[in-house]
């Protein structure tokens, strides 16, 4: 195959780069019903660079390492351009797609086609070279916080869960974030639940509040690499941005809608009237039953119960009637020793306790008809449960 000459746009950069890129940038895409979504790839001094943008809610930037380059800039189809690259390497194996590579070459015609050339195929691919209309996040500064990635993604994974699923409630579907010196912490609720997880940093004179688009954030994470993360925030037009950006990618993101999130936080400060220490494995155990003969011996929103005493914990499913019994825990109890019983929804219960990774956790009791807390025993995660109405 004899390669195109370039007049226009033109570089050569990895397979499994761009794919990457594309990967990342369709996070951005996805927060609009737009069918003609298109990225902008900008070939400048050594990288090729791939943006998508969505006015008011997303830009995502990908920087790619790239040879042969002849500056330019045009849009092209998100979709088709993913489609294009990997019909041509349908079938081909993990080695070579590794070490595959693709050059994009824009002749600059009158039939406003790029030429892609891959594995012996030269293929011509619609672009628009009037790039004036493309949308642009508003002027951004520096990201200011620092913190380590892989703390960052691995914290959010824990706490994201608790956000809500509802696009009636689009605020909380998000997780805050709060950066203050020496440390960020992440906040996520639906009301019902809400966790809080600490990461520290050595920043120590940035304040930042934001709120991440719970859903998008979680999966931009998983595909940032490097050792660091740099943090910040922004106000423009009313809404806040927060941007998280690596080496390679930096991502613009704004909260799902507009308002302030609730103020939650306070719901941790729990001033317990006793203090239990459990295995954390038997206690999840326990709930992951406990959830299931729930489910099926209970219509609608049936709690489990939990029953306290000096030195055990109990779990009992929730029926629609008679009543269940359930194997006792053993515990260590601090403070109040006097029985102690509520009811909490059981697959919440479960799903919390999967974020926790030490071997025990603490639950700090309050009043009955209050929230309970699970602690981390190393301070740097939370998870608060609202009490249900004791079954029968």
């Amino acid at each position: 195959m004899t390669a195109t000459a370039a007049t226009g746009l033109a570089c050569e950069v990895s397979y499994r780069d761009v794919i990457d890129g594309l990967k990342a940038t369709a996070l951005a895409l996805s927060t609009t019903r737009d069918a003609t979504r298109h990225v902008e790839l900008l070939a400048i001094d050594d990288k090729l660079v791939i943006t998508a943008t969505v006015p008011d809610q997303a830009e995502i930037r990908v920087r790619i390492p790239a040879a042969g380059i002849e500056p330019g800039v045009l849009l092209v189809a998100h979709a088709q351009l993913q489609a294009l690259l990997t019909a041509a390497t349908k079938g081909a194996s993990k080695r070579d797609l590794d070490t595959a590579t693709v050059r994009i070459v824009d002749t600059a015609g009158d039939d406003d086609t790029l030429n892609v050339e891959l594995s012996g195929y030269q293929l011509p691919i619609a672009v628009t070279r009037d790039v004036s209309s493309y949308p642009q996040a508003p002027a951004m500064p520096d990201p200011t916080v620092v913190v380590d990635r892989a703390a960052f993604t691995a914290m959010f994974t824990r706490v994201q869960p608790a956000a809500a699923t509802d696009s009636c409630v689009p605020l909380l579907t998000g997780v805050q974030l709060h950066a203050e010196p020496n440390r960020v912490v992440l906040i996520a609720t639906d009301r019902y639940r809400i966790s809080r997880g600490h990461i520290a940093t050595d920043t120590t004179n940035a304040h930042h509040n934001g709120v991440l688009p719970g859903a998008l954030t979680g999966k931009l994470l998983k595909l940032l690499d490097g050792d660091q993360l740099h943090i910040g925030t922004a106000e423009h037009n009313g809404r806040t941005w927060t941007t998280i950006a690596t080496d390679t990618i930096t991502a613009h993101l704004v909260a799902p809608t507009t308002g302030d999130y609730p103020r939650v936080a306070q719901l941790f400060d729990i001033n317990p009237d006793s203090t239990l220490t459990i295995d954390r494995t038997t206690l999840a155990a326990a709930a992951t039953r406990t959830a299931a003969i729930t489910k099926a011996l209970a219509s609608g929103s049936v709690g489990a119960r939990i029953d306290v005493t000096a030195d055990t914990l109990t779990l009992t499913p929730g029926t629609d009637k008679g009543t269940a019994k359930a194997p006792a825990i053993p515990i260590t109890r601090d403070g109040n020793p006097e029985p102690w019983a509520s009811a909490a929804n059981p697959t919440y219960l479960a799903a919390a306790l999967t974020a926790f990774t030490t071997d025990n956790i603490e639950i700090h009791l309050g009043q009955p008809h209050k929230p309970f807390k699970l602690h981390d025993p190393d301070g740097t995660f939370d998870h608060v449960l609202m009490p249900m109405r004791l079954p029968n």
